[in-house]
């Protein structure tokens, strides 16, 4: 094996141990704690979480970035559990953690709109994302009516996961 080789299996070994140690610390909200937030949704519409969590039995709040391919891969699945979770009691909201709102908005706004998704996305204010301090997206919360968190689910680990999450924490199945 030439000097060549031997680099890059070495950086690709400690590249790999590394998304291994972020993975693990994943987000600073730990199962029963509050989430709470107040901000505006991408149509400019005021967003209270206490009034959004109270009004579902279980709200799944997705943390995504707009340069994290994983994210993007499953908001329109996201959009489609949204629909099917909704007559059971649940709810799917997307906080957008982007560092550079300007920028990440529009960019947002047209990754949503080319997966069909339409469940409520808010861009993460300042405060929101000190709150909800994270190494990963997409992170996700599962909280319950007062907005403490119920668990959490680490990556894109797929829509079987976040089906059953719901299923858990609502106590019930849906379409």
């Amino acid at each position: 094996m030439n000097g060549y080789v031997k680099r890059m299996l070495t950086i690709a070994a400690a590249v790999f141990t590394l998304a291994l140690v972020l993975a693990a610390c994943g987000g600073s909200v730990d199962e029963g704690q509050v989430i709470s937030f107040e901000g505006k949704d991408l149509n400019g519409n005021v967003v209270n979480s206490e009034e959004l969590f109270g009004s579902h039995d279980v709200t799944m709040v997705n943390l995504w970035s707009s340069t994290c391919q994983g994210c993007e891969d499953e908001l329109g699945e996201l959009s489609d559990l949204n629909d099917r979770v909704n007559p059971a009691g649940g709810c799917v909201i997307g906080l957008i953690m982007d560092t550079d709102m300007d920028d990440a908005v529009e960019k947002c706004r047209a990754k949503l709109e080319q997966h069909g998704a339409t469940y409520i996305n808010i861009p993460a204010t300042e405060q929101m994302r000190k709150d909800l301090e994270t190494n990963i997206c997409p992170l996700t919360y599962f909280v319950d009516s007062d907005g403490k968190v119920l668990g959490s689910i680490t990556g894109n680990q797929g829509l079987a996961a976040y089906e059953n999450k719901f299923k858990e924490f609502l106590g019930k199945d849906f379409k």
